[in-house]
């Protein structure tokens, strides 16, 4: 059987560096924003993101995120790390769709 979710569509790499780690990681967390099918604002209540259990005491018993409290001390710093590509991804995504038609 042949589909979307295993052809084509998934690509892997491996990561050499926690900027990388960092990098990847946003962008996931952002995807949904870039498709437009949230902003920014209702992140951290989207159901299908683990953005707000990331500092929370409720977290995921698979979400590890030793790296992430390392990186950012607050929730706010990382909110803010995120937010920061918001608009450049977005705006690639848009290019990307121009270059395809």
């Amino acid at each position: 059987r042949q589909g979307g979710l295993f052809c084509n569509s998934f690509k892997s790499v491996f990561l050499e560096t926690e900027d990388e780690f960092f990098h990847v990681t946003r962008y996931i967390e952002i995807n949904a924003i870039t498709s437009r099918l949230i902003e920014m604002a209702d992140l951290a209540k989207y159901p299908l993101s683990s953005f707000s259990s990331r500092f929370s005491k409720n977290r995921h018993s698979f979400l590890v995120n030793d790296l992430i409290e390392g990186r950012f001390k607050t929730f706010s710093s990382y909110k803010r790390f995120v937010a920061d590509q918001t608009d450049y991804q977005r705006r690639l995504r848009d290019i990307k769709a121009m270059i395809l038609e």
